[in-house]
């Protein structure tokens, strides 16, 4: 069969494949019978080549055993690269920097690979720390968890600090369903006989923080009777913190039963929660007097916001307490069970009605006409173990003895917001005015740099107060303020202050400034604004039969009507779409088409175009879609908007009668027409949108499991 070489090579071929592949050279040392290669026929040859073409098509392909040895290979080809690689890296700070490098370009997979060849013999337990924080951080937390069993497989033994990483990760990612399992399970090993590593009160706040953040308030408590009260492993301020705050979320938000309970059970646990904290309290104080503990803003505030949950009016006057004993911030009123503050209070509540849940905003739960359940005045707050104890004891100032070696917590900006909410529940808007001046002044007062919740808690008691005068002023501070941002709901609580002023005469003025303000402000109206400002310049000071301040008021809303019609038709800009619509519709001589101003005149655009979240206002936020285009929950909110102004229109033409000269009736009508028309398409738009999405079938289910989350969020990369 060899007599010749073309007759070998095909053999060597279908036996071993094609070994001349990228090789020139010809096959070499080949003994043939009778010590050379004898000649052959062109027919002889051609056929023998023919057989073995037939048969190299029939060879089997390649087995599982081939296969696994052709990945090897490459395996081992790239462990030798890496090998090469780590020839500079033998110390492990370089190796660490290394990862770390690796890591910020999301090449986690390299990395994972250079640290499995590296553990044969080096130390690199500060690399895998990255790694596992990194997929912690991306949200990967299985693939962090796989990274901490294989680095324990590889000899390289994990420190305090691996175990913080886990378990802050997995408090960061209560979502994943085996987080609390995780973390409590990692938290009993590193407390075995045999462990290398014993937990530190680090570790504890960690793992608290995610009994807490799961809602096993049994666990945290379990965990946290096992601490000793002093030295090594002792409780410290953010061990309280962590526990009030979980005191407070299950008093607010109740466990699983929640859906059985009725108001006076409901009112019932938030009221043991707050007697739960005042318990807790005396414990706290107890250990800041011997100097165990340090107190800081986070630990009063959390006590004080677990304070807010209660109905009593105690609860609210002890924050005050809270904060002069804490802090060494005055009083700024007596106390409730004063002679003086009760004349004070009389007073003041004869000025000021109740303050319902539209003066105090939508987060905070107030009872209706002052109403307090039934189980909330069971629960006093003289139960406790000590008979003699008087309420409200436990928040007493320290002697003067005691407050001259003690160092107080410094207030900040929680602290403002705190004390306001807390002047708002208790009708004493002198005291809420007074803090503020003092918390605001310049040193040696705290000098507190207000933000935008501040603002909007103080606008909140403007507006209990009936203040709209103040609260433009607030308003227009808050405008000039670069560090401050405002929002929607900014003018949203401003104008309802002018809604709840409606006896004063000069409110419409007010109301109209604010309105300007907002079209100068915001790159889009808050529709709720727009109606509560159309609202005071109705009824608002006396005019509710002046049709002149009315058709005002419909012509200063001119350019918002125009800004809405631009978003409905063009979307935002921030979107693809939208800026595309406004590269057809303007050109570089004519203002943009979305309401008289220029795109980004103040910032508000990213340097992708897409609009900054900070400046992004809340109106219609969850009525856009991905597009950019208002959705038809946004329409119908637009039409309700505009139905409302056709009726002012209407308004205007009765109540006008025979005073409006015929160009001005002529020109409201032609108004109202547009309007209409206006209001029509729109209800069109949205009932062809009902009838096509009715049509379109429904999106196939599927997803991504919790906790496995592909997208990196770069937190701390």
């Amino acid at each position: 069969m060899l007599n010749c070489y073309a007759c070998a090579r095909t053999y060597i071929r279908i036996v071993f494949g094609d070994v001349s592949r990228g090789s020139s050279k010809p096959l070499q040392n080949i003994t043939f019978h009778g010590g050379r290669c004898p000649r052959r026929s062109y027919a002889a040859a051609v056929t023998a080549a023919r057989q073995g073409e037939d048969s190299a098509k029939h060879v089997s392909p390649p087995t599982l055993e081939q296969r696994r040895g052709a990945v090897a290979k490459g395996v081992q080809f790239k462990r030798e690269s890496l090998e090469q690689e780590l020839r500079y890296l033998r110390d492990p700070l370089k190796l660490a920097e290394n990862t770390v490098s690796l890591l910020r370009q999301h090449e986690h997979q390299k990395a994972l690979e250079i640290l499995r060849v590296a553990s044969r013999d080096t130390a690199c337990t500060v690399s895998w720390n990255h790694v596992i924080d990194y997929n912690m951080a991306s949200g990967r937390v299985t693939a962090a968890i796989k990274a901490y069993n294989e680095m324990k497989k590889r000899a390289q033994p994990p420190d305090a600090h691996t175990y913080t990483i886990l378990l802050r990760g997995l408090a960061w990612h209560t979502e994943y369903l085996q987080s609390f399992q995780r973390a409590l399970s990692i938290y009993h090993s590193m407390s075995a006989e045999n462990s290398p590593v014993k937990p530190s009160i680090i570790h504890t706040n960690a793992v608290l923080k995610v009994c807490a953040r799961a809602g096993e308030i049994d666990s945290l408590f379990d965990i946290a009777a096992k601490l000793p009260v002093r030295g090594k492993g002792a409780p410290d301020n953010f061990t309280f913190t962590t526990i009030l705050n979980a005191i407070r979320t299950a008093g607010w938000n109740g466990g699983k039963d929640l859906r059985f309970e009725d108001k006076e059970q409901y009112a019932a646990r938030r009221q043991r929660a707050v007697l739960q904290g005042r318990r807790m309290w005396d414990d706290i104080i107890g250990r800041w007097r011997r100097g165990d503990i340090m107190i800081d803003e986070e630990v009063v505030c959390a006590m004080g916001r677990l304070l807010l949950l209660g109905y009593m009016p105690q609860d609210f006057d002890d924050i005050l307490s809270l904060v002069e004993q804490t802090m060494a911030i005055p009083r700024q009123v007596s106390r409730i069970n004063n002679s003086a503050r009760k004349s004070y209070s009389s007073a003041t509540e004869a000025l000021l009605s109740a303050p319902t849940s539209a003066d105090i905003g939508t987060d905070h739960v107030v009872q209706e006409n002052n109403s307090v359940p039934s189980a909330a005045l069971s629960t006093n707050h003289t139960d406790y173990d000590d008979p003699s104890t008087t309420p409200g004891s436990e928040f007493d100032a320290l002697p003067p003895s005691e407050s001259t070696v003690i160092s107080y917590a410094r207030p900040g900006r929680n602290t403002l917001s705190l004390l306001v909410d807390a002047c708002i529940r208790l009708h004493e808007p002198r005291a809420a005015h007074e803090y503020w001046s003092l918390l605001t002044a310049p040193p040696p007062h705290p000098n507190i740099d207000p933000d935008s919740e501040n603002f909007h808690m103080y606008l909140r008691l403007l507006r209990m107060n009936r203040a709209s005068r103040s609260a433009a002023g607030l308003v227009d501070e808050m405008v000039n303020n670069n560090a401050v941002r405002v929002q929607a709901k900014t003018f949203r609580i401003a104008m309802s202050a002018c809604v709840r002023d409606d006896k004063n005469p000069r409110v419409t003025a007010t109301a109209l400034k604010l309105l300007r303000t907002m079209i100068n402000t915001l790159e889009e109206p808050d529709l709720k604004s727009c109606e509560m400002f159309l609202e005071v310049m109705r009824t608002g000071g006396g005019n509710d039969r002046n049709w002149k301040v009315l058709k005002q008021a419909l012509k200063e809303l001119g350019p918002c009507v125009g800004n809405l019609k631009s978003l409905l038709a063009y979307g935002r800009i921030g979107s693809e779409e939208g800026r595309e619509n406004v590269r057809a519709v303007s050109t570089p001589d004519e203002p943009f088409a979305g309401g008289g101003s220029e795109p980004d005149v103040d910032g508000t655009l990213d340097s992708d175009g897409s609009i900054h979240p900070s400046r992004r206002p809340a109106y219609l936020k969850s009525s856009t879609s991905e597009t950019g285009r208002i959705n038809d929950e946004g329409r119908m909110e637009v039409k309700s908007f505009a139905s409302k102004m056709i009726g002012a229109y209407d308004k205007v033409l009765v109540v006008a009668g025979e005073e409006m000269s015929g160009i001005e009736r002529q020109e409201c009508m032609e108004e109202r027409a547009a309007l209409a028309a206006w209001v029509t398409r729109i209800g069109g738009k949205v009932v062809r949108n009902k009838k096509m999405a009715s049509r379109r079938p429904a999106p196939a289910k599927g997803g991504v499991r919790k906790g496995e989350g592909g997208g990196d969020d770069g937190r701390g990369w």
